[in-house]
């Protein structure tokens, strides 16, 4: 990840409307010129940055460094802080729900009074915790990365 600190100059908002009739989903664009690169800010609400606004963007660049895809900002001006690093959490809750589901489903054939499947009844013990903590600990890895991500943009954006 790359660092950026200069006053904005040429900055463009745009937003991109996508979905369909049921559902749709808007994301705010700000293109601006932060010296001789070009930074691109994709989120949720507007970016609050304007013309002469001295800013800290922290995001990745191109191989030749004349393009930023930013993920965070700073606005020294008005002292605003915008991010685009996913919270952690969500992967956590999300793999919990799923175990909890496999495991209610999977444990059905145990509590029947006629077996469902003999077979089933006598694999679920092997199988089960295979299935319950593999999504579980996938959901907890990715819980630290965005965690560790979200340390490291923050600190970025600190200088």
């Amino acid at each position: 990840m790359d660092t950026l600190q200069g006053r904005v100059t040429r900055i463009r908002h745009t937003a991109e409307v996508t979905g369909n009739s049921s559902r749709t989903r808007t994301v705010h664009i700000a293109v601006l010129e932060l010296g001789d690169v070009l930074v691109t800010f994709r989120s949720a609400a507007p970016a609050l940055i304007e013309d002469g606004d001295e800013v800290r963007i922290v995001g990745y660049t191109d191989e030749g460094g004349r393009t930023l895809e930013a993920v965070a900002f700073h606005n020294l001006t008005r002292d605003v802080v915008d991010d685009n690093v996913p919270q952690p959490g969500c992967a956590g809750a999300v793999g919990c729900i799923t175990a909890a589901a496999v495991a209610g489903v999977s444990a059905v054939p145990l509590f029947t009074r006629e077996p469902l499947l003999p077979m089933l009844r006598e694999m679920v013990p092997l199988w089960l915790p295979v299935v319950v903590l593999v999504p579980l600990l996938v959901a907890l890895l990715i819980d630290r990365r965005r965690a560790a991500e979200r340390r490291d943009v923050l600190a970025l954006l600190e200088g």
